[in-house]
């Protein structure tokens, strides 16, 4: 059973009245589990205080809160019991009922493992369920979506209920809300909830999370850095430059080395960067040759790249070639990185509006610099980073001033 819901729906409700169900009518034993072993006793907790408080439920339970071991027990038979997220906290039992909630915050290979491990614990039950439970996830919440796409594409014997925006709404919009967000128009906390009501929290969130949390849609990150919507605003309306005296190669690797990027930056006839993937894919050992042999079609003003990571191989790879890299030491790197997401804000960049660029600059997330600003972090931004770094490097080199102008170099748009 998948439930993917909004905030102020009632997840938190309906995991503790199928626990309860299932444990007092059924006579069964649930296992429940949040994205963190302190968030799951939290949660549970807060179904003790439920239950001691419930004249027709506080004499029919037993609690114990004995660490490592903690359960409600219903007179029925069943027990309500928390648990970390680990394969290894459910060694020894056989759990007919498992709830994970809040599955967004697992990724993929946590999930699988503690799938794996409950599968085999629930072997011999007849009567098993797994409740996956959550609001929507970032990139790295595969493990959630990858389970709700096979659902919903049919998979047999999963049920999958999920409710939020669709592209075509916004959830900025109050009508928009109330028809999206199946919490609006019930009770909550004492009062009836309302569009409004939701609306509130875009204030009190980063615009990514609000959308994960309150539309559940699915985000690149938790907080963007640089908004989907701006970035696809900036897309060039040509991809021919008319008049183009600076043209810039730029490259970069991800910090994996699974894949790196190249792309080629002109300055419009408004004084603007234009940036455009030239050449992508897996691996890096068609990089260097690819590099060298645009330095020698294109005979670009430069030919960029970062003095850092593992591009530096490469960069040593196409010196060796005879081609004369300009690579950016951390502090201009780190400039360049400020000044890239100072174009952003003023709609003074533009790009060629490919998905892979999109997700690249989307996923980006900064670190600290050897100097006293911040450079954008390949190790800890999402996705692919390599697209997103070499348009850095080649935004900053062609809007130099002392760049040496170049003959011009036709693209295909």
């Amino acid at each position: 059973m998948i439930v993917s819901v909004p905030r102020q729906t009632g997840k938190t409700t309906l995991i503790r009245a199928v626990g309860t169900h299932r444990c007092l009518v059924c006579g069964r034993d649930v296992f429940y589990t949040a994205q963190t072993a302190k968030d799951a006793k939290e949660r549970w907790t807060d179904l003790v205080k439920v239950l001691r408080v419930n004249d027709a439920l506080r004499d029919r339970v037993k609690v114990s809160l004995r660490g490592g071991s903690e359960q409600v027990a219903f007179q029925g038979g069943g027990a309500f019991r928390v648990f970390a997220p680990t394969p290894e906290s459910l060694h020894g039992y056989t759990p007919p009922t498992v709830c994970i909630d809040e599955a967004f915050a697992l990724s993929g290979a946590k999930g699988e493992l503690l799938m794996g491990a409950i599968g085999p614990a629930q072997i011999t039950v007849t009567d098993k369920q797994i409740w996956i439970v959550s609001t929507a996830g970032t990139a790295e919440s595969t493990f959630l979506h990858e389970w709700i796409d096979r659902a919903v594409e049919g998979m047999p014997r999963v049920a999958v209920f999920v409710w939020g925006a669709t592209d075509e709404q916004d959830p900025f919009n109050p009508e928009h809300i109330a028809a999206f967000h199946p919490g609006v128009g019930f009770p909550l906390n004492g009062k009836v909830l309302t569009a409004h009501d939701v609306l509130e929290q875009a204030d009190r969130n980063s615009r990514a999370e609000y959308e994960r949390a309150y539309a559940n849609r699915r985000t690149v990150t938790l907080s963007h850095l640089i908004p989907a919507e701006r970035w696809r605003a900036l897309e060039a309306e040509t991809l021919t430059p008319p008049d183009l005296r600076r043209v810039v190669v730029s490259y970069d690797v991800a910090p994996d080395r699974q894949s790196a990027a190249i792309l080629a930056t002109w300055i419009d006839d408004q004084g603007h960067p234009v940036t455009k993937i030239a050449q992508a894919g897996p691996g890096i050992s068609w990089l260097a040759p690819a590099v060298a042999a645009l330095d020698r079609d294109w005979r670009p003003a430069a030919t960029a790249a970062v003095d850092n990571g593992p591009v530096l191989e490469v960069t040593e790879q196409l010196r060796a070639l005879g081609v004369d890299v300009e690579v950016l030491k951390e502090r201009e790197f780190a400039t360049a990185s400020g000044a890239f997401l100072s174009r952003i804000d003023h709609g003074s960049i533009h790009h060629d509006g490919s998905d892979l660029l999109e997700l690249s600059v989307t996923g980006l997330v900064t670190r600290s610099a050897v100097s006293d600003g911040v450079a954008f972090s390949r190790r800890h931004s999402i996705g692919d980073s390599s697209p997103a770094v070499a348009a850095v490097v080649g935004a900053w080199v062609a809007a130099r001033d002392d760049l040496d102008t170049a003959p011009m170099v036709r693209f295909a748009s």
